[in-house]
This record gives C-alpha cells, structure tokens and sequence, in this order.
C-alpha cells in the first residue's frame, strides 16, 4: 500500500541581507557616477548660492570665482563616497563588532577629511581660482597652500567630518532596514507555505477518513446482502442490490467535504430503506426535520454512521419491532442532529467496549472540521431508554442560489 507524504516546508537558512554599500556599488558604474555626479552638482549649487548672498552690496565677490572655489570641492568627493561606503560593509557598527569597527572609522573619517580638503584646496585655490581673475587680486593666502589649507582644516573641519559619519550613518540605517524587510519577507512566506501544509494535511485526514468510512458502510450492506441471499429470498435479495447499487451511485458522487442536510437525509433514507428490506416490518423509521434546516451546510455521510449504529445497537438486538428517529433542529446558530432507537442501548454493551468505527471515524472528522471546541457529540442513553447519537454543529449555508434543495422530500414516517 503507498502512502502520500504531504510536503511540510523547512525552514529557510537565513540569508544574510545584501548590504546597502554593495548593492549601490554594484550597479552599472556610469549609473554609479551620474548619480554622484548629479547629487555633487545640487551641493554645489546650493553651497555656491550660500557663499554669493552671503556677502550682499559693493563686496560681493565675482560669480565666477565662487563657482570656481566652490564646485571642486564636492566634485572631489564623489570618488570618496564609494570608499567610504565599501569601509562600512567590512566593518560595520553592529552590536559585538563596534568597538573593532569604531577603531578603523576614526582614522578613516580624518584621512578622509584631509584627503577631501586636500584636493579641494589644490584644485579650488590653485587651480580654477587664479582662472576667474588676476592674481593680484586674489583674497590673502591664496598663494601659500600650506597656511590655505590650514585655513580649511579650520574652517571646515568638523562639516566634512559629520558628512563622512552622514555617509556611514546613512548606510547602516538603510543596511538593517533591508535586513528587518527580508527577515519579514521570509517569516511571512514560511508562514503562508506553513499554513498551506497545514490546509493540506488536514484535507488528506479528511479524505482518509472518508475513504475508511466509505468501505465499512458498503460490507455492512453487502453483508446484509449475503444474509438475504442465505435465506434464499431472491426477490427481496434482487430489491437489495438494487437499492445498495443507488446508494453507492450517490457515495461516488459525492466528493464534496460538506453538503446541504436534506442531500445528506436523502442518504441516510437510503441507507435505511436497505435496512428495511433487510429486517421487514421489524423496523419503524420516523424523521422529523425542521424545514429550516434543510439548506444548512453538514459534513457529508455524516448521519450514516448514526443510523448505523442505531440498526446494529437497536434494531438487530431486538426479536420485536423497534423503532428509529431521525431529528434535526435549529438553536440559535447552532445546528442540532440525532439519531435515537428504542434498543436496550449503551448499557447493554459488554464492559470494555469501544466505540465502533463508524461513530469514532465521525468524531475524528467532526474535530478536523470544526475544531475540538466547534462542536459536541453525545452518546448515551436516551429519554425513556434506548440509545442516543447526538451532534452539535454551527449552522452554515451556502450563498443564495448555491445551495441544494431540489432533493426528493424525506419520509416522516415509514414501517
């Protein structure tokens, strides 16, 4: 016998999220250096636009010259941004490794300064400068470059130090960012592929559990079958099989988990009218069903188990006549189903006996479907003797339009 093993998804190895830096620098390097180059650009305009109305009337400098000392100096740092953000994967300020870290961003973020003020003193003041006027007129210091760039270190110092632990900053703010949304991203799909394993388990029990249920209520009427046939009683044994091929017909079409109650009465009638042929005028069947009732949504086969029982526990013990009900009633929001005889009941089992298979197997689906709280099932004697299946369901239907009511009507009373 094979059996289907239902996949139930592993866990997956936790990935370590791409760091911020090297996805940045891993996109095409002309991407990487026009935006740089378009960020640089903005700086510089608005550093450019600071610096020219600052100084307002007759000494405001030339336009020229403030472009000229002040574009270079963010243009030189657009090489200094990579750097700065590859330094930052390699040594991250993460909680156990910041002191290490901490030791290599200090030195890093004063060569970084110097090395920016550097170029941008050579370059600025030195270089395009002397361009924009004559260098005579240059404001004081412009000729010597070491006192120009201790002006700078000065001056700017501290500026260009927060723009480099901007830069860090910036990084590991977006880095563990990325990393909660993956670690989100991943609980949340073990969480789907769990709650699908779940769903799938829980319909492959159900299904094996209709599938043990399907065989036992079929030998129970083929052994009724035989019992006829061994009494040589070929008409009622022709009228039998007859009636066994319909109601098997009905058990292969179903392949629904729940059906409408009046589709489900229908079943039951069936199976008790091969029961009735089986025992004659021994056997006196009453329902008694709420009209309201009949659209509510049942687990399918889900009286047949009931109905046995009473036939086996009640009828089949008795040399005289007995007599079996079939009830369904509406509480609230709660649907009520239950199958009593007039047999001598629970009592009369031997010590130690078990619930038979079919009234076990309708528990362990009852609980699959509603949960152990969503229902209730009672089995015991009943009021004025005899035995008592009773179950406790919410009360369900389908949508308007969907449900099935067009079965035939069941039998109040039949002997």
């Amino acid at each position: 016998m094979s059996t289907t093993q239902i996949p139930f998804p592993t866990p997956p190895s936790e990935q370590p999220a791409p760091s911020a830096g090297a996805e940045f620098l891993r996109l095409c390097p002309w991407r990487v250096g026009f935006m740089l180059f378009g960020v640089a650009t903005l700086l510089g305009l608005i550093d450019t636009w600071l610096l020219y109305a600052a100084v307002p009337g007759r000494n405001q400098p030339e336009l020229a010259f403030v472009i000229a000392t002040t574009f270079p100096s963010w243009y030189v740092t657009v090489p200094l941004v990579p750097a700065a953000l590859k330094l930052a994967d390699r040594f991250p300020l993460a909680p156990g490794r910041w002191k290490r870290s901490l030791l290599v961003h200090v030195p890093a973020c004063v060569a970084f300064v110097l090395i920016q003020l550097a170029l941008s003193s050579w370059l600025c003041d030195f270089v395009f400068a002397p361009m924009t006027m004559p260098a005579d007129q240059l404001p004081p210091g412009f000729h010597d470059y070491t006192a120009n760039l201790g002006r700078l270190v000065g001056m700017y110092f501290t500026t260009w130090l927060a723009f480099y632990w901007l830069i860090v900053g910036g990084h590991h703010t977006l880095f563990y960012l990325r990393r909660a949304t993956a670690r989100d991203r991943q609980a949340a799909e073990l969480a789907l592929r769990t709650s699908r394993a779940e769903a799938g388990l829980a319909q492959a029990n159900l299904r094996a559990l209709n599938m043990q249920l399907q065989p036992h209520f079929l030998f129970n009427t083929l052994n009724a079958v035989s019992v006829l046939a061994a009494k040589g009683e070929r008409a009622q044994t022709v009228r039998l099989i007859e009636r066994m091929s319909e109601l098997l017909r009905m058990s292969l079409e179903n392949t629904e988990q729940s059906v409408p109650l009046v589709r489900e009465l229908e079943f039951a009638q069936r199976y008790l009218d091969i029961e009735q042929v089986r025992f004659a005028d021994r056997m006196t069947l009453r329902f008694d069903v709420a009209p309201d009732t009949l659209g509510a949504q049942v687990p399918s086969m889900v009286l047949q188990p009931l109905v046995e029982n009473a036939v086996k526990h009640g009828i089949a013990r008795r040399r005289a006549s007995g007599r079996i009900e079939v009830c369904a009633r509406r509480d609230a929001e709660r649907l009520e189903l239950s199958v009593r005889d007039d047999g001598p009941g629970f009592a009369a089992e031997p010590p130690g006996g078990r619930t038979g298979v079919g009234l076990s197997n309708t528990r362990a689906r009852l609980e699959q479907l509603y949960g152990a709280d969503g229902y209730s099932m009672y089995r015991g004697g009943g009021p004025g003797g005899g035995a008592l299946v009773r179950i406790t369901l919410p009360f369900r239907t389908l949508a308007p339009g969907e449900g099935d009511t067009g079965h035939g009507v069941i039998a109040a009373e039949a002997v």
